[in-house]
């Protein structure tokens, strides 16, 4: 069974070791591992994995980090409640080397395709239309009748907060009960210990377009 302060130690060394000045492979791997062993102690079935891609990024400082299902398309883990997470982010060093992701998006499905959505936060620094850059989109049923043009309640881009994939975690765990791999003495402060570093440098976007620029940390 893990410790949870051996655990929370290796939280903080992988997030060291993504900050710190160094080759670039090394960190995009340590934010790798990092977030690996989170879904691992919590809410991701045995043998699932997120990994790195950039078969399509021509820069050298951008990698993508993905679910990595059987199909290579679809960016999706299975969880332990046997739906699924799709996981993406954009990971980036910038120009002044510090470690950003400035693109993430975890949506939470009933099966393994697209279709079946149901809920989906979304993050994009550069977003270039009318929504939150961090924003709520939620599936299932939403037949109330509250938006003109018939529009359907599933198409509204809630804002919200930036929300890490902690955040995501502990809702899947504590509201859609995901059963956890490992007890709540081991995930909890394995989450608040990454979450409370991420905080530390992660921009909070406002709540609609921003239309000063936006700023550029984490």
């Amino acid at each position: 069974m893990p410790d949870a302060n051996g655990e929370c130690a290796n939280v903080r060394a992988l997030i060291r070791k993504s900050r710190d000045s160094g080759r670039q492979e090394t960190r995009f791997q340590a934010f790798c591992e990092l977030t690996q062993k989170l879904l691992s102690l919590t809410v991701m079935a045995d043998g699932q994995r997120v990994g790195l891609d950039r078969s399509w990024i021509g820069d050298n400082r951008t990698r993508l980090l993905v679910g990595r299902s059987h199909d290579s398309e679809l960016n999706t883990i299975r969880l332990r409640d046997d739906r699924f997470l799709r996981v993406t982010m954009t990971l980036r060093i910038t120009s002044n080397d510090r470690f950003a992701v400035p693109r993430s998006s975890f949506q939470y499905q009933e099966t393994e395709g697209d279709q079946s959505e149901i809920f989906r936060y979304d993050y994009l620094r550069a977003q270039k239309d009318e929504h939150p850059r961090a924003h709520l989109n939620i599936h299932g049923r939403l037949d109330h009748d509250v938006l003109g043009d018939r529009k359907p309640l599933q198409d509204v881009h809630f804002p919200t907060g930036r929300i890490p994939i902690e955040g995501v975690i502990r809702l899947l765990l504590v509201q859609f009960e995901v059963p956890p791999a490992t007890p709540e003495e081991i995930w909890m402060p394995v989450l608040t210990t990454s979450e409370a570093a991420f905080r530390e440098i992660c921009e909070q976007p406002l709540s609609g377009p921003d239309h000063l620029g936006t700023a550029a940390a984490g």
